[in-house]
């Protein structure tokens, strides 16, 4: 994703839908936006890392099988 700034809810959707991008790559320029910004707004209180956060969801996944 190039310009996650501007991108809506639906441009992502659609992109996804497109194969311009992947769910992974939208959370990784989500991942990007929030590393860069939360120095400024303190928005988040806990940040996992992205690639942790799709190691544990992968888990998740794996032990309801």
């Amino acid at each position: 994703m190039d310009n996650i700034q501007t991108t809506t809810i639906v441009d992502a959707l659609q992109d996804i839908q497109n194969q311009n991008t992947s769910p992974r790559g939208l959370a990784e320029a989500c991942f990007h936006q929030i590393e860069h910004l939360n120095t400024k707004l303190n928005a988040f209180i806990t940040v996992i890392p992205a690639q942790e956060a799709l190691n544990i969801q992968s888990a998740g996944k794996n032990s309801s099988a």
